[in-house]
């Protein structure tokens, strides 16, 4: 991909997040100035260096299709921001037994009606190995979470967006990520077609995050009971340790009821 102006470079990003998260406001500053903070909060020398598909990209397995463009710049700005943030973040180093003793604490998480969610799971998981990043979507860069591997130091980066705040989608989105350190090596490897292989991948690690939230045993037990009341949900919710914002939204994905009903019982979560 060809070098761009920094104008077009900046162009590309949508205002808000610039603002929110970069403290840039475009009509308001020089268009090197905004580079040169916009470079320092990615911790890299030219935004050029976006334009690179090995230079964050790598972090994230492809394969769904081809990244160009703009969503390539927009995926490597916002996977270069939670790597630069994750270097100020404490943990242990990786402990695998750790952390599957700490999922029930994690999930336990979601049905807590009190404030500072995410710093809790932030310490839970800084003691299992795993640095914990979220940050707010970044439009157009289709991208809710990744996860990294620090060979050398021996812990984990998951970063993930805050899903428009969703409970439901919030918690699987960490989920996945985490089944990703859990359980990637599970899966089967022997397909030649990088695009085979990473829908066989997302599949199992979406199976794998959706069990580790609600074991499947639980849950078909609960569909067989013919009872789809909110408040049959809110029992079995209660039953299996989790908000009925997951159980709502396990109902919706599957499609036993439609993405309209019970959404206003879902609750929202103050991520940032």
């Amino acid at each position: 991909m060809e070098k761009l102006s920094i104008k077009k470079l900046l162009s590309l990003f949508d205002k808000k997040f610039l603002k929110d998260v970069f403290e840039i406001d475009l009509k308001n500053e020089e268009v090197v100035i905004s580079a040169m903070k916009l470079c320092t909060k990615l911790n890299i020398l030219s935004l050029n260096d976006l334009i690179s598909e090995d230079e964050f990209i790598k972090c994230k397995i492809l394969g769904k299709k081809e990244i160009v463009g703009k969503e390539l710049i927009l995926k490597n700005a916002w996977i270069a921001l939670a790597l630069n943030l994750a270097r100020n973040v404490k943990c242990k180093e990786f402990d695998e037994k750790a952390l599957k003793s700490s999922l029930n604490l994690l999930k336990e998480e979601s049905r807590s009606r009190e404030f500072h969610i995410i710093d809790r799971l932030k310490k839970i998981l800084s003691e299992c190995g795993v640095k914990l990043i979220v940050l707010p979507y970044l439009a157009k860069s289709h991208i809710r979470g990744f996860t990294k591997y620090d060979k050398e130091k021996n812990y984990y980066i998951v970063a993930i967006n805050d899903c428009g705040k969703a409970l439901d989608k919030f918690f699987f989105t960490l989920f996945h990520e985490l089944s990703h350190i859990l359980y990637g090596k599970e899966v089967e490897m022997n397909v030649t077609s990088n695009k085979k292989r990473f829908i066989n991948e997302e599949k199992f690690i979406d199976y794998k995050a959706q069990n580790l939230l609600i074991k499947d045993e639980e849950f078909n037990k609960f569909i067989l009971k013919n009872n789809l009341s909110i408040n049959a949900i809110y029992f079995f919710a209660n039953k299996v340790r989790v908000d009925a914002s997951l159980v709502i939204g396990r109902l919706q994905n599957e499609g036993y009821i439609s993405y309209s009903t019970y959404t206003k019982y879902k609750r929202r979560i103050d991520c940032l």
